[in-house]
């Protein structure tokens, strides 16, 4: 996108997106630690990537990457159009979607650990 115009590069450089994923010990020990909530709910699940596997999911038609990229966009599309302007973001997640389904057809993928959490400030 940097190549067709779309992107420049100093937007590109100047964007930061740090993610880190904890484990559920470390979550529950910084809520403790921190001591303005306490923990009302903590529940884990597993998702699985490859919905190729979930009949009723595939019988709409939708590919594994398109539900992917689909997921990702609900996640990440106000951080990225507040940063790059939301002119490219179609493209940027139909290519996501391309990019995922390739990455599927050639690997199995581990399902995705979720936590979900409900504090109640003290």
């Amino acid at each position: 996108m940097f190549f067709k115009g779309i992107l420049h590069e100093e937007d590109i450089t100047s964007f930061n997106l740090p993610f880190y994923a904890t484990c559920t010990e470390e979550l529950e020990a910084i809520i403790g630690s921190e001591g303005s909530f306490s923990l009302d709910r903590f529940e884990t699940s597993e998702v699985n990537w490859d919905i190729r596997e979930e009949d009723e999911i595939m019988e709409s038609g939708e590919s594994s990457g398109k539900f992917i990229a689909k997921t990702i966009r609900a996640i990440t599309e106000s951080m990225l159009a507040s940063h790059f302007g939301d002119t490219f973001i179609d493209e940027i997640f139909e290519r996501c979607a391309l990019l995922v389904a390739e990455h599927l057809s050639r690997v199995k993928t581990d399902n995705l650990f979720n936590i979900v959490v409900s504090l109640i400030r003290k």
